[in-house]
């Protein structure tokens, strides 16, 4: 994660990003009518989500409102990570390749766990709810970054399989998992996946493909 952590000059322009002040599930920038906020979203959650949202916007946009790119994240996106992150993900099956697909999911694995260890030093406690729908939200997110900055057009077939890697990654490569709760909720995800209710169980995750 090194790459990320010590991003260099912004390397491109992108869509100006939004402040997270919607409900817990919501991504930065949605189109359209939003989904009905979750009645089961406390204040504590939605005030971790806000923090967790506007934390990764940060990494991706260092320098704020004027919508430059992290050149690290960009280099991420394209396939050209740091040396580092390939350690991170060393144990990964199928070992981690540079297709979009796994550019993606690592892209916004890293970023996951940036925040989770910038969390932890402050003492900070993070709900796993927010963690799973707030990546869900970066990985939408990254993926309009690259279709900003010409890398790649993500289609939803696309989107699904770099959510689902995604999930994988961070199984393998956060010290903070569940094992058997992880695993509980990756089956509810392929069973909506394999009986068409995936965008109702994660709303969004269809929106940004082309």
């Amino acid at each position: 994660m090194a790459g990320l952590m010590n991003a260099g000059p912004a390397a491109s322009q992108a869509p100006a990003p939004a402040q997270s002040s919607g409900g817990l599930m919501r991504a930065p920038e949605t189109p359209g009518p939003q989904e009905e906020e979750s009645s089961n979203v406390s204040p504590e959650e939605q005030a971790q989500y806000d923090k967790f949202m506007n934390n990764a916007l940060e990494i991706i946009f260092p320098q704020g409102e004027e919508a430059q790119v992290s050149e690290a994240v960009l280099n991420d996106l394209s396939g050209k990570p740091d040396p580092e992150a390939a350690q991170l993900f060393a144990e990964a099956q199928p070992p981690l390749e540079q297709s979009p697909i796994d550019n993606l999911a690592s892209s916004t694995v890293q970023i996951v766990l940036m925040l989770e260890g910038s969390a932890q030093q402050s003492g900070a406690e993070i709900a796993d709810d927010v963690v799973f729908h707030a990546g869900k939200d970066i990985l939408e997110h990254l993926a309009e970054v690259a279709e900003a900055a010409g890398i790649y057009d993500y289609q939803e077939e696309e989107m699904e399989g770099a959510f689902f890697r995604a999930l994988d990654l961070y199984r393998i490569s956060s010290p903070r998992v569940d094992q058997q709760a992880l695993s509980q909720e990756f089956q509810q995800i392929q069973r909506a996946d394999q009986d068409g209710s995936l965008s109702q169980l994660l709303p969004g995750i269809d929106q940004v493909a082309g």
